[in-house]
């Protein structure tokens, strides 16, 4: 059995970044012995990750860490593992001091890895191109990686046209979620839609929120109930304004977080409107249909390029309008047949990957 050195390094506040990360090393955990590098890592986010038979913290064998001092020694530490993955996500955009001595650490990392004979790789990430820096990096990282493995197919299409050999799609990781164990697709009825959104600025939040009124409005006069809900902790005070402002008779607001015990909260739900990436695709596998309403931001490019590489450009909104929800009413039975298809598709590439990466 192959063993593998996973990174964790992430945002640690995300439920979003805790599911990619879980959904990555239970997959790799079918493949081989997981050794988590979980320094600094808080005991919420890093149980969740150990709770597999196949996976262990490093620590548990070894006194050596990539984080830190760690970083010294590596040239002249005996490493017994065949593999090395870190944490999916954004990657690149490296723009301060701090984050560009990052970005050379990874590249020696991955260089000393390399001459070790261990195969390192980047997957389930973005890379982010908003310097020549990122370009000079990224053309560092294809020459000790095996392979980079990007979320979107535009954006392996950028670096594919830099020149980037390794560059490739994979899918999301969240796609890879096991569901079977919350029975998803024989819950009870659905009566319900979920409203969860990220603060973006006084100009987009206008936006946002014309949108939220005409959601609210809409399904309130349905008796729909209206669940306003937020996943990062931060969001919660926006969406609590989006509550105090639009409220119906039918809205509520979840005033907790939504942990990773309570990812089912979305199989009562028909319908979710968002801006966040694992707020729609949580949703998604949970056979909630996804609206994103996105604009031409950083932040929210993201969930346009998946969405484009996956078949779902028309769940993608700038705006929603009545016309809007009463067509999805009417083609809730198909949409929810396309994600469906998407959500076993994606599935089965990701893990074609994985099985091409273990049986070179």
């Amino acid at each position: 059995m192959k063993n593998i050195l996973y990174l964790v390094a992430t945002q640690y506040d995300n439920m979003g970044d805790l599911l990619i990360n879980k959904c990555l090393v239970d997959e790799l955990a079918k493949k081989g012995r997981v050794y988590l590098d979980t320094k600094g890592v808080p005991s919420n986010f890093k149980n969740v990750l150990l709770d597999n038979p196949n996976v262990f913290e490093l620590k548990d064998i070894s006194d050596f860490s990539l984080k830190g001092k760690g970083l010294l020694v590596l040239p002249f530490r005996k490493l017994d593992f065949d593999y090395f993955f870190k944490s999916p996500g954004p990657f690149g955009g490296f723009k301060t001091s701090k984050q560009k001595m990052h970005a050379f650490i990874f590249n020696y990392i991955f260089s000393v890895l390399k001459w070790k004979g261990i195969k390192s790789f980047l997957i389930g990430n973005d890379y982010m191109l908003e310097s020549d820096f990122d370009k000079k990096m990224i053309k560092k990282y294809n020459n000790n990686l095996s392979g980079i493995f990007v979320r979107s197919k535009k954006n392996e299409s950028i670096l594919k046209d830099l020149q980037i050999t390794k560059a490739a799609y994979s899918p999301d990781l969240c796609y890879v979620l096991n569901t079977k164990d919350v029975n998803v697709g024989n819950e009870t009825k659905r009566d319900k839609v979920g409203i969860s959104f990220r603060d973006l600025g006084k100009d987009v939040n206008q936006q946002i929120e014309k949108s939220v009124d005409i959601f609210i409005n809409y399904f309130s006069e349905k008796g729909i109930d209206i669940e306003i809900f937020y996943q990062v902790e931060r969001d919660r005070d926006f969406n609590k304004y989006l509550f105090d402002k639009y409220k119906g008779e039918n809205t509520s607001f979840r005033n907790e977080v939504l942990t990773w015990k309570e990812k089912t909260f979305y199989l009562d739900k028909k319908l979710v409107l968002s801006n966040r990436l694992h707020v729609l695709l949580l949703g998604q596998l949970h056979n909630c249909v996804p609206f994103s309403l996105t604009f031409n931001q950083t932040n929210t490019n993201k969930i346009n390029n998946i969405f484009d590489s996956v078949n779902m450009s028309d769940f993608l909104y700038s705006n929603i309008t009545k016309n809007d929800l009463e067509q999805f009413e009417k083609n809730e039975l198909n949409l929810i047949d396309h994600i469906k298809n998407v959500n076993s598709t994606q599935k089965e590439y990701f893990q074609n990957i994985l099985h091409n990466i273990f049986n070179q």
